[in-house]
Order: C-alpha cells, then sequence, then structure tokens
C-alpha cells in the first residue's frame, strides 16, 4: 500500500488569507503593510518553488487583513484569531 500523496500536475495550489497585527501595522504605517506583507509572499514563493523540489506549490493570495487590536509578539501575545 503506497501512502504518499501524488500530485496531479507538477505543483500543489494553496489559497492563503494573511492576517497581521497592531505591531505590523505600527512598524509599517498605511499601505506600506501590505506591501510589505506582499514581499514576504513573494519571498515565500520563490521558495516553494524552488528548482530542488520534485513538486511545487503555488500560493495565491486571497486576502490581507489588518486584525485590529491583535499584537501577537512577545510575552503577551494574544490568540492568533
Amino acid at each position: 500500500c503506497n501512502l504518499i500523496p501524488i500530485a496531479i500536475n507538477d505543483f500543489f495550489r494553496l489559497n492563503i488569507v494573511v492576517f497581521y497585527d497592531d505591531s505590523f501595522a505600527n512598524q509599517f504605517k498605511g499601505d506600506a503593510a501590505t506591501k510589505e506583507v506582499k514581499k514576504l509572499v513573494a519571498q515565500a514563493k520563490t521558495a516553494y518553488s524552488h528548482k530542488s523540489l520534485s513538486v511545487k506549490i503555488q500560493l495565491d493570495t486571497m486576502a490581507i487583513h489588518h486584525s485590529k487590536g491583535r499584537k501577537w509578539d512577545g510575552e503577551n501575545a494574544d490568540g492568533y484569531l
């Protein structure tokens, strides 16, 4: 019995929604926060499509949201959602 997943194509598609907290929003004001998230996702896309991988992962960003009132850093981090 072979339990290894087999990709129908040479890639998997992954829809993502990115949330960022107040600390991130304070560091990157206004539209800069969304632009920074897009840069981070672009880096992840590059990593997940590296030529050394036999199966690539295509990241599709569905939405980017600021979770106002949330802080996810340091010792006082509250729940993620």
